[in-house]
């Protein structure tokens, strides 16, 4: 088995989770459908010109590249070493789980397995 440090989604999860980056790229992809009228097909009844439909709609593929890097990076594991008795490694990961709203899937004296709940600020 390839060791990826990546969270493994489903299919469902992974749509959900890059959902936000369509909307951006479908502004990009409206303005340059007027683009194609324009210049390929010569059928666009429209006022604006190629340039303004360019710079109104490729602006549009910064924010979903970005969010695109920022959700990949976000599918990261997270591994901490420390040293620490079995009692103390417990009380640690609970607090964290805690503040961090953790469900734990595994939890045992040596390693978590836990997902986060949803939140609109994560």
């Amino acid at each position: 088995m390839v060791e990826t440090n990546r969270v493994k989604l489903t299919k469902e999860q992974y749509f959900w989770h890059y959902a936000i980056i369509p909307f951006f790229v479908f502004i990009t992809l409206l303005n340059l459908y007027s683009v194609f009228q324009i210049e390929i097909t010569h059928t666009y009844t429209g006022v604006r010109s190629t340039k303004e439909h360019l710079l109104v709609g490729l602006p549009w593929l910064i924010p979903a590249a970005v969010f695109g890097y920022i959700q990949y990076r976000r599918l990261r594991f997270k591994k901490f070493k420390v040293i620490l008795t079995s009692e103390e490694f417990k009380k640690a990961v609970e607090d964290a789980g805690n503040e961090m709203n953790w469900n734990f899937i595994r939890f045992n004296s040596k390693y978590v397995i836990a997902k986060t709940k949803f939140n609109w600020y994560s």
